[in-house]
């Protein structure tokens, strides 16, 4: 079963603390020196289509006053492993397997309704 695991958020919190927005940021947001904020929300469109096809239109942001974790000696990575970026890839692909059942699932509900039709 695929997955698109997203970040819609507008930031990212890190446990390093830093001071490399403007200082009316800090005045704003007194936390805001532990996140790296994005200046969009990271997003994507997908589209399904009936014959399996799923595609996936990314988009490519920025890090708000370009302040990215490395700057403050925060990692580069979640504790998952995902890269912190404000970035979200593009991709197309196609499920073979469900155009495949989704006929075999027509097939027997065709056999079943006859099945119980009156003679």
């Amino acid at each position: 079963m695929p997955f698109l695991d997203l970040n819609l958020t507008t930031h990212f919190w890190c446990a390093e603390s830093h001071r490399l927005f403007p200082e009316a940021v800090y005045r704003e947001a007194r936390l805001a020196g532990n996140t790296v904020i994005y200046d969009e929300p990271v997003h994507a469109v997908i589209t399904l289509q009936s014959d399996g096809l799923i595609e996936i239109a990314g988009m490519s942001g920025s890090m708000m006053f370009g302040v990215t974790p490395e700057m403050f000696g925060a990692p580069r990575v979640d504790p998952d492993g995902r890269e912190i970026t404000a970035d979200c890839s593009s991709v197309r692909l196609r499920l073979e397997p469900f155009a495949a059942n989704r006929r075999k699932v027509r097939a027997a509900a065709a056999v079943s309704s006859s099945a119980l039709s009156p003679a």
